[in-house]
């Protein structure tokens, strides 16, 4: 198959997205927690200081990507892709979606897009349309618009 049949998939903001920020914010809290416990009193002040703005921004920056997620949702035309906002579709020839981190059930994806300023962030998971959640995954591996690789320092495209 040279590329996925067309499909709309919602993406954005989920209870299940909020509880993942959560504990991965509260897993850092603990480990910077033990981190200031096991260190001796001499250094303690200083480092202790520095791990607790660590941890506050990372929970600020957690926050951020919480907030700048909105319902939208991801268009695959099965030659272009783009983002639906509110009423309006806007396809772009250029625009690219990158698989940056996937879970089988949910995916973290990076959209780019040259006619935009910056790349937007996209939350996907299988829950949010079931039927439709391996046609997005098609689209995003079988498509040449695609990257199907994220690794160490470079980005293969699929051709």
């Amino acid at each position: 198959m040279k590329d996925a049949p067309a499909v709309v998939f919602p993406v954005g903001r989920t209870p299940a997205l909020g509880l993942a920020l959560t504990a991965l914010w509260l897993a850092g809290a603990l480990l910077v927690s033990a981190a200031v416990l096991q260190q001796q009193d001499g250094v303690r002040n200083w480092t202790s200081l520095v791990l607790l703005l660590a941890s506050l921004l990372t929970g600020g920056g957690l926050l951020r990507f919480w907030r700048r997620q909105q319902a939208r949702r991801l268009v695959w035309d099965g030659a272009c892709w783009g983002l639906q906002e509110g009423g309006s579709a806007s396809v772009d020839d250029d625009a690219r979606v990158e698989v940056r981190l996937d879970l089988q059930r949910a995916a973290l994806l990076l959209y780019r897009d040259p006619s935009r300023r910056r790349s937007i962030w996209l939350w996907a998971q299988a829950a949010d349309d079931l039927p439709r959640w391996h046609l997005l995954r098609c689209a995003l591996y079988s498509s040449s618009k695609s990257v199907v690789r994220f690794g160490a320092g470079a980005v293969v495209e699929r051709s």
